[in-house]
């Protein structure tokens, strides 16, 4: 994933874009709103699709489950960024 035409990246991994800001709009490549009952519905919900690309939904719950307080830091810390960017216009803009 990349950021659209007149979008700005806001948060990138080693593995690339993870967000962008977009005007008022936000791409993200992941779901910073993801708590440990929505994995489990996700899990229960999309099993079959989830074994066809090798994910145990089993795995995934518990994974959201021991990454929830850093997930939930790194989920402030984009909000921040959005805020920013909606007050402070894009980087170098000013």
């Amino acid at each position: 994933m990349s950021a659209p035409p007149g979008g700005t990246e806001i948060a990138r991994t080693a593995v690339g874009t993870q967000a962008f800001v977009h005007g008022r709009h936000v791409g993200t490549q992941f779901h910073p709103e993801a708590t440990p009952e929505s994995a489990r519905i996700w899990a229960r919900h999309y099993g079959g699709s989830l074994r066809q690309v090798a994910v145990d939904g089993a795995a995934l719950v518990a994974a959201t489950v021991s990454g929830q307080e850093e997930a939930a830091k790194r989920a402030h810390l984009l909000t921040d960024r959005v805020v920013e960017h909606a007050v402070l216009g894009s980087p170098g803009s000013a």
